[in-house]
């Protein structure tokens, strides 16, 4: 071995020259060691030092790549939130037997529902379940059904009959009509007679026939042509009739007004009215808040009148009052004539008929006194 190659060999022993160093020097003197034999610098060292060597240098040929512990990396825990998704309903798909939105008719003889959503015209008879009017509905022939329930407008020209009839909207008949329960809050107009055992008007309406029922409410305006027949009627609305009205009850708080004759078993009164014939009825109360006048005779076992509380005064005009017991006050009358008759304040009466007992009241008017034994 050449010096040279010794003094290396010492330098790389003493630590002054690290492997890399050494070889390079060794193969710059062109003295590598010959197969076989052994390598002067790796001499002395066993092979698994030369193996942990050998994974030294090719670890150190990766790069500063970081070897971690899978079990030590952090993995967010990724809490994906719960979607709510809303429930969709579908509503249920209405099949109405007949329905047209054109200007076509059908006849509905089959007895399905009928919806009228635009414009449809029937010429046949019409035998329904239930009719129901959004748009406009024209009836040639006439109509039956257990329901017709109108927010558009009905026109029928021939009779109608019916379980229930509600109109919201507009209703025209040229025919008569019947039913069990009639509400009308928007408006009715009956060319013919009307029969019902309930009709309630909180809308408008006009009957050019008679107007027959066992209870009619109105707290809206109702006129009639023809005469008016009722068990119960009560008027906190308008009603008025061109001829008479025949009732067992009649409770007013609005505006009554008869054409003819008014008979009633029970007339209770805190409204106004005009009554252009006589007034019949078993028991009168009158409650004065608003002027009332009775151009015929009034006629009752009982009658009283007393002040109500209003803003201005009112009064009861009166042709006659007969009645076994009279009590008034605000009244103007040509003839009282009864048995016991007390006359109140602001009357003013032309002749006075009694056989029991007569007071009168300091203030009130008495022409003529006749007392009857």
């Amino acid at each position: 071995m050449s010096e040279e190659k010794l003094r290396i060999l010492e330098m790389f022993k003493a630590g002054k020259l690290n492997m890399e160093e050494t070889m390079d020097l060794l193969e710059a003197l062109g003295t590598s060691p010959e197969d076989g034999e052994a390598d002067p610098v790796t001499e002395g060292t066993d092979q698994s030092d030369e193996s942990q060597e050998d994974a030294s240098q090719e670890d150190s040929t990766r790069g500063d790549i970081p070897q971690e512990d899978a079990s030590k990396i952090n993995i967010p825990d990724l809490k994906i939130p719960d979607i709510n998704i809303p429930e969709i309903r579908i509503p249920a798909i209405h099949k109405p037997g007949r329905r047209f939105s054109s200007h076509h008719a059908g006849n509905g003889k089959d007895g399905e529902n009928i919806t009228i959503y635009s414009h449809a015209r029937y010429d046949e008879e019409i035998k329904t379940g239930q009719l129901s009017i959004y748009g406009m509905g024209s009836f040639n022939g006439p109509v039956s059904a257990d329901r017709v329930s109108i927010s558009g407008v009905g026109d029928f020209q021939k009779d109608v009959q019916a379980d229930r009839i509600s109109v919201a909207g507009k209703l025209k008949s040229h025919g008569k009509v019947k039913g069990d329960r009639i509400s009308i809050s928007g408006m009715g107009e009956f060319q013919s007679d009307v029969k019902a055992d309930q009709l309630s008007v909180s809308g408008q309406s006009r009957i050019k026939g008679n107007l027959h029922c066992d209870s009619l409410a109105v707290s809206g305006g109702i006129r009639v042509k023809e005469e008016i027949s009722a068990d119960n009627i009560s008027v906190s609305g308008s009603c008025r009739t061109e001829h008479g009205i025949h009732a067992d009850q009649i409770r007013l708080a609005g505006f009554l007004q008869a054409g003819g004759d008014v008979e009633a078993d029970q007339f209770l009164s805190k409204g106004g009215f005009t009554i252009q014939g006589r007034f019949v009825s078993d028991n009168i109360h009158i409650e004065l808040k608003n002027n009332c006048q009775v151009k015929g005779d009034m006629v009752a076992d009982q009658v009283v009148v007393e002040k109500g509380e209003t803003i201005k005064e009112a009064k009861l005009e009166v042709n006659s009052i007969q009645a076994d017991v009279i009590q008034v006050v605000q009244t103007r009358a040509d003839l009282l004539k009864g048995t016991n008759i007390r006359i109140g304040e602001g009357c003013e009466i032309e002749k006075v008929e009694y056989d029991g007992d007569l007071t009168v009241v300091d203030g009130a008017v008495v022409h003529q006194r006749i007392r009857k034994d």
